[in-house]
């Protein structure tokens, strides 16, 4: 474990309600002792999954100049080069990949030894739900700069070009893309089964546990969130995942059992908890 406290930059949507991009990755993050800079790339009242139960949301996003002014603001920021990581997920428009992308360099500049994890919220089972413009925007500009990519497996297979749901495929085709970590979530491994894939140069592991249903919105921002944190923390790859598979199962069934909506922070308290769930990693 590191002696300091690590910090994060992460770049991603707000609700004001709720608990998806910035408001379940910043409070995961501060869980694990990491410090986070957030930097909103739209402002919701909710989740647009929630506007059939409170009415269609209303959508702010920045101008796209002064969202490059802001992310040149950290760019110009004397502590640049404390930052140990940096996470991109929901973008409101296509011109802030370009923004994302000149802070991601600067930052590999002040300190080469940063993570990069790009998780490309673009679309689900149901197709793109961003403009195919953003879409593109983030697979040509953002995905190859990423250390660490963590697309559901929708997002995989637009992002890559693979239409395979075999594991064997999946993995052949995120090793390609010689990133240091690729986790392909919600794959399905059995009936009533699903699993989270993560695939290093050197190894495979498949974390996997009962599918849950409904499943809140923001697990994958969450599972992001602790996944790179117990990285920079200094935990191995498979054990971070298990950790953070494990955090997303528990907040998942704390929602349920309160009845809640969405993964409220507050759920955060019973991932470092004794009865946390742990979930079987198994090697493939």
């Amino acid at each position: 474990m590191r002696p300091d406290m690590a910090a994060i930059i992460s770049i991603s949507s707000h609700v004001a309600y709720g608990a998806v991009g910035n408001r379940i990755i910043v409070p995961a993050l501060e869980v694990l002792g990491i410090s986070a800079t957030a930097v909103n790339t739209v402002q919701l009242p909710w989740h647009p999954g929630m506007n059939a139960r409170f009415g269609t949301g209303t959508r702010i996003v920045p101008d796209d100049s002064a969202f490059a002014a802001m992310l040149d603001n950290l760019v110009q920021a004397p502590w640049l080069g404390e930052i140990d990581g940096l996470i991109t997920g929901y973008l409101g428009s296509s011109m802030q990949s370009v923004a994302i992308a000149k802070l991601v360099k600067m930052l590999k500049r002040a300190n080469p030894d940063a993570l990069y994890l790009c998780d490309p919220v673009i679309g689900d089972t149901g197709g793109l739900y961003v403009p195919e413009a953003t879409a593109t925007a983030i697979r040509d500009q953002l995905w190859p700069l990423a250390d660490i990519v963590t697309p559901n497996l929708f997002e995989f297979g637009w992002m890559t070009g693979g239409t395979s749901t075999h594991t064997s495929d999946i993995i052949e085709t995120a090793r390609a893309l010689n990133k240091r970590h690729v986790v392909v979530t919600s794959v399905d491994v059995a009936p009533n089964k699903i699993g989270n894939l993560l695939i290093t140069q050197s190894s495979n592991y498949l974390i996997s546990h009962d599918a849950l249903t409904p499943t809140p919105n923001g697990t994958g921002d969450m599972l992001a969130a602790l996944f790179v944190g117990n990285l920079i923390n200094g935990i191995a790859a498979d054990t971070a995942l298990n950790h953070a598979a494990s955090g997303v199962l528990t907040a998942i069934k704390h929602a349920d059992q309160n009845q809640k909506l969405s993964l409220e922070p507050e759920c955060l308290r019973d991932m470092i908890s004794p009865g946390a769930e742990q979930i079987l990693v198994q090697i493939i």
